[in-house]
């Protein structure tokens, strides 16, 4: 499970960078764009490594332990990033809608990824 969690997480990440370096040359992004291309990455990949570490915390409990961690987790993971997206628009010169359209993408993209890891798992059991 953790290793084809990370290969999908690294064929994520290689095909966001990829598209985001040929979206930045298309639309000759500068430094404002850019820096939200790349923070948005950042906070998808930290948010999704995390959703991940506590999945692998609790796969194996009862399924009520793991429903209760599993959505006080996600609580916290979206706490926690609304509270980084609200210092990054506070304190940094990014494009904002850039950042949150790829975080968007991003966030889209690794929940359906999270939630096909997760029924796998199930299904083997």
């Amino acid at each position: 499970m953790q290793k084809q969690f990370y290969l999908g997480i690294a064929v994520s990440m290689i095909v966001y960078s990829a598209g985001s370096a040929g979206f930045s040359h298309i639309f000759a992004f500068g430094y404002e764009e850019n820096s939200g291309l790349i923070l948005a990455g950042i906070l998808a990949l930290l948010n999704v490594v995390a959703a991940f570490l506590i999945i692998l915390k609790t796969i194996n409990k009862d399924f009520n332990a793991f429903v209760r961690v599993f959505i006080g987790g996600i609580v916290i993971r979206m706490t926690v990033m609304l509270a980084v997206i609200f210092i990054i628009f506070k304190f940094m010169h990014i494009d904002n809608f850039v950042f949150i359209f790829s975080l968007f993408i991003l966030y889209f993209i690794f929940q359906i990824w999270e939630l096909t890891i997760i029924n796998k798992h199930l299904k083997q059991e």
